[in-house]
């Protein structure tokens, strides 16, 4: 699996062991479709692959506003499945701020308010884990090799 100039580059796993065939997505629809249809398989590969899937829909997303990406994180968790690996790239405060909070809304394994004495939800709410407590940051070498970088936070979230 490889991700070269905003596409994802998986071998076609229907193919083996007779080919080795390799299969360029670009919409993170087809990525979707390759899941369902065991094009892709495998947990290590499935979870590598709907990242890359995110990160399809986030380079195809045109949000421009705070309210869209809340949006599209919603919508990333509507479709997600158990054992899928979110991971979002932010580049400003704002947006990383969003994204920290909408993970820890996620992880929350009781969604009772807080004046209530007693849990009644059953404590079992929680979607997944938070995969990174603090953002990953570029080392000093990307950022010299790619000064944009120096901005880029990546927070990761699992489904379970």
């Amino acid at each position: 699996m490889d991700w070269k100039g905003n596409s994802e580059i998986m071998i076609d796993q229907t193919k083996l062991p007779n080919e080795l065939v390799f299969v360029k997505y670009t919409d993170y629809n087809d990525v979707a479709q390759a899941i369902r249809t065991l094009v892709i398989r495998g947990a290590p590969a499935i979870g590598v692959s709907g990242a890359f899937g995110l990160a399809l829909a986030a380079l195809q997303s045109d949000a421009k506003e705070k309210d869209e990406l809340i949006n599209y994180l919603e919508n990333a968790k509507k479709i997600a499945k158990k054992g899928t690996v979110l991971g979002i790239i932010t580049f400003h405060s704002l947006e990383d701020r969003i994204v920290k909070n909408t993970f820890k809304e996620w992880s929350k394994k009781c969604i009772c308010p807080p004046e209530a004495i007693k849990c009644e939800c059953g404590g079992n709410n929680n979607l997944g884990i938070i995969l990174t407590k603090k953002p990953l940051i570029a080392s000093k070498e990307e950022i010299k090799i790619n000064p944009r970088s120096r901005s880029a936070k990546l927070r990761g979230f699992k489904f379970i």
